[in-house]
C-alpha cells in the first residue's frame, strides 16, 4: 500500500484501534491501566497497560472473544460464540418467524423494550457472558477502568444489563461461609468491585485510534 500510495501505511487490530482511542480522546482518558470491550457484530477488545497499548508477543492480547465464557452444566463455552450479536439475530427472527434481513439491531432491541420473552432472554445471557469477561479481567490486572464502546454500546438497556451482571457476580458469590473465609485472609469486598464506563466514541473509536497509532508510530 506504501508502494501504491507513497504514504506511511500502519496496520492495526480493530480492538486495539477501539482501546487507543477511547484511552486518548474518549471515556478511558486519564487511566493508565483499561481494558477496551467493542461490541458490534460481534466482540473484540484492547488493553492500555502503564499507559501503553499491549499487544502482546503475538500481537494477540485482550483476545476476548477467544476466552471461557459462562458454563453451568460441566461444558465451556467459547465467549465468541454467546457474545456474537448477529447469532441472536438469527435466533430471534427464527422464533418470530421474521426474514433474517428484517431483523435488524434496532428491531432487537425494539421486541427488548416490549418485554419480549425470548429479546430479553438472549440479551441477558449476552450480557452474562460479557460481565463474566469483564470481571475476571478487572481482578486479574487489576484495572484502573474498563470501557465498553462499539455501535451497541449506545443501547442504554445493554449498558444497564451488563452493569447488573457485574453487580450479580459478586453478590452471588460473596455469601454465607465464604464470607467469614474473606474475613480470615483480610480481603475487602470492595475488591471486587469493577469500574465499568461506557464509551463515549462509539463507532469512531477505531478511527481516533488509528490517528493516534500513525501519528505516534516509531
Amino acid at each position: 500500500m506504501e508502494a501504491r500510495t507513497g504514504l506511511q501505511v500502519s496496520v492495526l487490530n480493530d480492538g486495539f484501534s477501539a482501546a487507543l482511542g477511547e484511552w486518548w480522546k474518549g471515556a478511558g482518558q486519564g487511566y493508565r491501566n483499561l481494558l477496551v470491550i467493542v461490541l458490534g457484530s460481534a466482540m473484540g477488545g484492547g488493553l492500555i497497560l502503564d499507559g501503553k497499548l499491549f499487544q502482546g508477543e503475538r500481537d494477540n492480547a485482550a483476545m476476548v472473544f477467544g476466552m471461557q465464557s459462562t458454563f453451568g452444566d460441566g461444558k465451556y463455552k467459547l465467549s465468541g460464540v454467546s457474545t456474537t450479536f448477529m447469532l441472536m439475530l438469527y435466533q430471534l427472527s427464527a422464533v418470530k418467524q421474521i426474514p433474517i434481513q428484517e431483523m435488524t439491531g434496532h428491531r432487537f432491541f425494539d421486541f427488548v423494550a416490549q418485554g419480549d420473552p425470548s429479546a430479553v432472554g438472549m440479551l441477558d445471557a449476552y450480557c452474562e457472558s460479557i460481565a463474566g469477561i469483564i470481571y475476571n479481567s478487572a481482578l486479574l490486572l487489576d484495572l484502573d477502568c474498563t470501557v465498553v464502546t462499539g455501535g451497541l454500546s449506545e443501547q442504554p438497556v445493554l449498558m444497564e444489563t451488563i452493569r447488573r451482571k457485574l453487580q450479580e457476580i459478586p453478590a452471588q458469590m460473596l455469601q454465607g461461609p465464604v464470607l467469614g473465609f474473606l474475613d480470615m485472609i483480610i480481603l475487602d469486598e470492595k475488591d471486587f468491585n469493577v469500574n465499568i464506563k461506557q464509551g463515549s466514541l462509539a463507532l469512531d473509536a477505531n478511527v481516533y485510534g488509528a490517528l493516534y497509532y500513525m501519528l505516534n508510530r516509531e
